[in-house]
C-alpha cells in the first residue's frame, strides 16, 4: 500500500483521481514548490490555484505548503488560495552570506561572461549555470563556449528528451561543467559545486532570480552571481502595463517585474536590496559589487542610481518593440553566430513549429472571433511565428506583451511542449 503519492496538480484535479483519493484516508497533503500556485496558477496552469478546494473535496487533510521563494506578496496570495484559514507561517533568513552578487550592463556580453566564468580559484575550471532568455540564444551561446574551451552543454526545452537527460548526466558527473540553459532546467537540481551563475539577460521576476543564483554554492564554499541587463530592458520592466491593475495576477506579475529592475538599479548593497523585496531586513552583505573596494565603489553606485532614474523616465516611451529581452545581443568578441546580423533570412520553421504555429493561428481566429477584431489585430503573423520559434514560459515574457488574450496563446504553448 502507498505511503506517499506524488501528483500534479491536473492530475488531481481529475475526478477519477478525487474519488480514488477519497476511498483512503489522506494524513497530509504537502505542496512543493508553492509560489508556483501564485505564478502559474493565474493563467498557465491554473489547477495549481485549485488545490485548496480539492483538498477539502479530500477530507481537508492537514495542509503543508513548502517554498524558498517566496515574496510577502506571494506568501499572501500561497496562504489565500491553499488555506480555509491563516495558517501558521514558518519562514527562515533569505541570506546567502557565501554568495557574491555582481550586476552590469551589457557592453560585450560574451567577453563579459567568459571573464566572469575564468575568474575560477587558481585558474581551475568551475562548474557553472549560464541562463539565457531564448532557446536560440541558449544554443549559440553554448557553441561559443564550446569553441572557446568551456565544457558547455545546452539544455532547453526545445531539445529532445534524449539531449537534455545527456546534457544533465554530463553536468552533474564532470567537473567544470557549464550549463547553458533557459528556465526549463533548474527545478530540483542539486549540484553541491557550482560556483558560478550568470544571467545574460535580466530575469523576469526578483524570486525566479533568488531560486537561479540560489542553485550556486550549495557546499557551503564562496560562489558568485554575474547579471547582464540593458537600460532597455530595465525601462521595459519599469513600463506599467495597460493590464496591470486590471487583476490581482496582472499587479503581482508587474510588481515581480519591476522589483528585478530596481535589484539591477540599487545603488546600494545588492543583497540589501535583495532581502528587502522578501520583507526582510539587513545590512550591508559586504561581497557585492556595490560593498567591494569601499569608497571605490561610490561611482558605481552613483551610477546605478543615474541609471535607475533614467530607465523610470524612458518606461513612459518604452515599447514592444524597443527590445526583445530573449534575444538581446552579445556584442562582439570573436565572429560568432551570436553576432549574425538579425535581417538574415529566417531559416524555415520545423515540424514541431509548423504545428504549433498552426494550433496558434486557430487560437487567434477565436480570440478575433470572441473580441470582434481583425486577426492580425490579436496577433502578427510575425508574431506568431516568434511564439512558435521561442515557446515563452511565462506570462510576463516580452513577446507576449502587446498581444490580446496572451494567456490562451500560452496555454496552446503549454500543450505543444
Amino acid at each position: 500500500r502507498a505511503k506517499l503519492l506524488y501528483a500534479a496538480p491536473e492530475r488531481l484535479a481529475q475526478d477519477g483521481m478525487q474519488n480514488l483519493l477519497r476511498s483512503i484516508r489522506i494524513k497530509l497533503f504537502a505542496v512543493d514548490e508553492a509560489h508556483c500556485v501564485s505564478h502559474w496558477g493565474h493563467e498557465f496552469r491554473p489547477d495549481y490555484r485549485a488545490l485548496g478546494d480539492i483538498a477539502r473535496k479530500l477530507g481537508a487533510p492537514p495542509m503543508l505548503a513548502v517554498t524558498a521563494t517566496a515574496g510577502p506578496r506571494t506568501r499572501d496570495d500561497i496562504a489565500r488560495t491553499l488555506f480555509a484559514r491563516p495558517p501558521q507561517i514558518f519562514q527562515r533568513s533569505f541570506a546567502r552570506p557565501n554568495l557574491a552578487l555582481d550586476f552590469a550592463q551589457k557592453r560585450a556580453g560574451l567577453r563579459q561572461i567568459v571573464e566572469f566564468a575564468r575568474k575560477g580559484r587558481g585558474g581551475a575550471k568551475e562548474s557553472g549555470i549560464i541562463y539565457c532568455n531564448s532557446r536560440n540564444k541558449t544554443d549559440a551561446l553554448a557553441r561559443e563556449l564550446s569553441r572557446l574551451g568551456f565544457d558547455a552543454l545546452p539544455y532547453h526545452a526545445g531539445l529532445d528528451a534524449h539531449t537534455r537527460a545527456e546534457s544533465q548526466d554530463a553536468f552533474f558527473t564532470r567537473r567544470g561543467a557549464v550549463m547553458v540553459a533557459t528556465i526549463a532546467f533548474g527545478m530540483g537540481v542539486d549540484k553541491p559545486d557550482v560556483r558560478f551563475i550568470v544571467h545574460a539577460d535580466l530575469p523576469t521576476s526578483v524570486e525566479g532570480y533568488y531560486q537561479e543564483i540560489g542553485r550556486a554554492g550549495r557546499d557551503g564554499a564562496p560562489a558568485r552571481a554575474l547579471t547582464l541587463f540593458s537600460p532597455a530592458e530595465l525601462a521595459l520592466r519599469w513600463r506599467i502595463p495597460e493590464s496591470a491593475q486590471d487583476t490581482d495576477a496582472a499587479a503581482g506579475d508587474y510588481a515581480r517585474r519591476q522589483a528585478m529592475a530596481r535589484l539591477a538599479a540599487a545603488p546600494g548593497c545588492r543583497f540589501q536590496r535583495l532581502l528587502a523585496e522578501f520583507g526582510e531586513a539587513s545590512g550591508s552583505c559586504g561581497r557585492c559589487d556595490h560593498c567591494r573596494g569601499g569608497p571605490l565603489a561610490w561611482p558605481r553606485r552613483l551610477s546605478s542610481l543615474a541609471l535607475g532614474w533614467r530607465a523610470a523616465l524612458a518606461s513612459g516611451f518604452a515599447a514592444r518593440a524597443d527590445i526583445s529581452e530573449g534575444e538581446a545581443d552579445l556584442p562582439e568578441f570573436t565572429p560568432a553566430p551570436i553576432d549574425a546580423p538579425r535581417r538574415q533570412e529566417e531559416p524555415p520553421l520545423t515540424v514541431a513549429e509548423a504545428r504549433l504555429l498552426r494550433a496558434l493561428a486557430a487560437e487567434r481566429l477565436a480570440i478575433a472571433k470572441r473580441r470582434g477584431l481583425a486577426p492580425r489585430a490579436v496577433a502578427s503573423e510575425q508574431a506568431l511565428r516568434a511564439l512558435a520559434r521561442e515557446r515563452p514560459q511565462s506570462a510576463d515574457d516580452p513577446l507576449l506583451r502587446g498581444l490580446e488574450e496572451p494567456a490562451a496563446l500560452l496555454r496552446i504553448i503549454g500543450k505543444e511542449r
